[in-house]
């Protein structure tokens, strides 16, 4: 009897350790939700994200706005996987303090037809991020004038071992003009 409670004690420790050992999961919890401001360091399932700062302008690369304004974002993505990570500039978007349906945007470049209207300082459509790349840019919104909260946000969406599309966690990075 005392074996057999040593082998179940010795199962129940291996058990916990393997656990252990993914960075971030959210198999037994669901999606959660995560939040945070500038300057913070969100944890992804595939990366880290920081949104160094966020600035609100009339124009942007020759470009001005008369009842909008540019959020200009300065990010930084680090790929914290042992693998190659694709990325899109839309990953992330804004939202801002309005309980509209419509109250989020994508950055130009989905707008826009020639979207990178400043390549040397905007993040590219898409791009890939080696394991344990970092990579640091500007995504550029068009949001309303005058809200008093503004984020940026990034949800996980991935396909499993299974094929199966997944709806993992949510994360915002709030700040205020």
């Amino acid at each position: 009897m005392r074996k057999i409670i040593a082998v179940f004690l010795c199962l129940l420790i291996a058990m916990a350790a393997t656990s252990c050992e993914a960075k971030h999961t959210n198999i037994d919890t669901g999606p959660q939700y995560f939040e945070g401001g500038i300057s913070d360091t969100m944890n992804t399932l595939f990366f880290d994200f920081t949104v160094n700062s966020a600035a609100f302008t009339d124009t942007y690369s020759d470009i001005t706005l008369d009842e909008e304004v540019f959020l200009v974002a300065n990010v930084t993505v680090k790929n914290t996987t042992d693998k190659p990570v694709t990325m899109f500039d839309t990953d992330f978007q804004a939202q801002w303090d309005d309980d509209a349906d419509d109250a989020y945007r994508f950055p130009i470049t989905y707008d826009y037809e020639d979207g990178l209207l400043d390549p040397m300082r905007q993040f590219p459509i898409e791009y890939d991020l080696e394991a344990g790349e970092s990579r640091t840019g500007e995504l550029v919104y068009i949001v309303p004038k005058g809200c008093s909260e503004y984020s940026i946000s990034y949800k996980e969406v991935y396909t499993n071992k299974d094929g199966e599309e997944i709806e993992g966690d949510l994360f915002f990075v709030f700040f205020k003009p």
